[in-house]
């Protein structure tokens, strides 16, 4: 069911003017990330998993430890908490 519903894309039917920040498993796992949604020829830390597409301005991507499951899980999530309360509190 996770694989399945992994596969469903997500289309809006127009780009936002909204800033979009993407945190993004620093590891990757052939069972949960499906490069097919990547950014082709594109690094890691740049890739915006095709979300550039639906966005007006830039996509801000920040990697954070662990992979698309275990970056929810103790160590790492509290990295990943850490992260997003940066990007939500200290934004310019």
């Amino acid at each position: 069911m996770f694989a399945a519903n992994s596969t469903i894309r997500y289309e809006p039917r127009e780009p936002r003017p909204v800033p979009i920040v993407l945190l993004r498993a620093a590891v990757t796992h052939p069972d949960y990330d499906f490069s097919s949604v990547d950014d082709p020829d594109c690094p890691l830390e740049e890739s915006t998993l095709g979300w550039r597409d639906y966005a007006l301005g830039p996509v801000e991507v920040h990697l954070v430890p662990g992979n698309h499951i275990t970056m929810l899980s103790e160590p790492q999530v509290g990295r990943l908490a850490e992260k997003l309360d940066t990007c939500l509190h200290h934004r310019e």
